[in-house]
């Protein structure tokens, strides 16, 4: 049998150069956040890039970073409304199947 997980984002991040390396790469950092109505998203963007990796208009795809590591935390009415309740949780957990 075979297995896939796929999950993707698409969006625009401005990122800040936090160091650069001896060979020239580049770390990045950068964070955005996204609030609609009482919900907030919010996004951690980590990684080292080739300086030749960047375009001449300072854009970068995320498949020339290294290291990439993107956090997305989502905290409001709605998130909370989609957990399961604890109770579910804990019965699952005894009774995986």
């Amino acid at each position: 049998g075979q297995l896939a997980d796929r999950e993707g984002i698409q969006y625009r991040i401005a990122a800040i150069v936090v160091d650069i390396r001896p060979n020239g790469n580049l770390i990045l950092e950068a964070r955005k956040s996204i609030r609609t109505n009482h919900d907030v998203w919010e996004y951690r963007l980590t990684g080292e890039i080739r300086s030749k990796d960047v375009n001449r208009d300072n854009t970068a795809l995320s498949e020339n970073i290294a290291n990439l590591d993107i956090v997305k935390h989502q905290r409001g009415k709605v998130y909370q409304s989609t957990k399961r309740p604890w109770g579910v949780v804990l019965y699952d957990w005894f009774f995986p199947f």
